[in-house]
């Protein structure tokens, strides 16, 4: 949530380009959406590390050599979908 914060008022200054004004209520949702989206980024191999380490009962860092030694399309596995949901979720719809 904290990078959801950060990124939506990082969005908003890139949006304003440096003008002093309020943004749209279309220019807040795409702002909010976009940061939650890019949140997923992060969130995403983090909560599969963690259904991972619950599913085979590894330790933490068993779990996360075993999804970096399958590359990158195992650590990425279920991040669009993440990036969708925080998306949505951060900007409330």
């Amino acid at each position: 949530v904290m990078l959801q914060f950060v990124g939506t008022g990082l969005v908003q200054k890139a949006i304003c380009l440096g003008e002093d004004r309020d943004l749209t209520k279309a220019e807040q949702l795409a702002a909010a959406f976009s940061s939650g989206y890019l949140s997923g980024f992060i969130c995403g191999p983090i909560e599969l590390a963690m259904i991972q380490q619950q599913r085979k009962g590894t330790t933490l860092p068993a779990t996360a050599s075993s999804l970096v030694a399958g590359g990158p399309s195992v650590v990425t596995r279920g991040t669009f979908g993440i990036c969708m949901r925080e998306g949505l979720y951060c900007a409330g719809v």
